[in-house]
């Protein structure tokens, strides 16, 4: 079953959710995906005979599809701040490029400069 979210999927959403249905997915979104289960939901509610009730409220509030969702919007997230990182690493090479060309430019210049004195010294004598 497809649904067409108006806010995020993974967020509190009226029609599926109840404050208490809604804080065991918080729970069950939140554990690692090697953990995810409904079983270790409820044991970290403290609540194992509720078993049968986050059954009920995972199919009818979809959280395998919110929590994957989620997944791809963190992973979403987290590729668009590499790529941050990697433009402001580029950057700041070039710019550490260019001091060095600047620096090599002023020292070719002072070696020319004393290069030239040292000739004419030379013809003076």
């Amino acid at each position: 079953m497809k649904f067409i979210y108006a806010q995020k999927p993974w967020e509190f959403d009226a029609d599926l959710d109840t404050d208490r249905s809604f804080h065991a997915f918080i729970i069950y979104r939140d554990l690692p995906a090697s953990e995810r289960s409904l079983a270790k939901t409820a044991e970290v509610l403290g609540k194992s005979g509720s078993l049968s009730t986050l059954k009920k409220w995972c199919a009818s509030g979809s959280w395998v599809e919110r929590v994957e969702s989620y997944s791809r919007e963190l992973d979403r997230q987290k590729r668009k701040q590499l790529q941050d990182e990697i433009v402001t690493s580029k950057k700041r090479v070039a710019q550490i490029g260019r001091l060095i060309q600047a620096k090599v430019i002023v020292y070719r210049l002072r070696c020319m400069s004393m290069q030239y004195r040292l000739n004419v010294s030379y013809i003076e004598l």
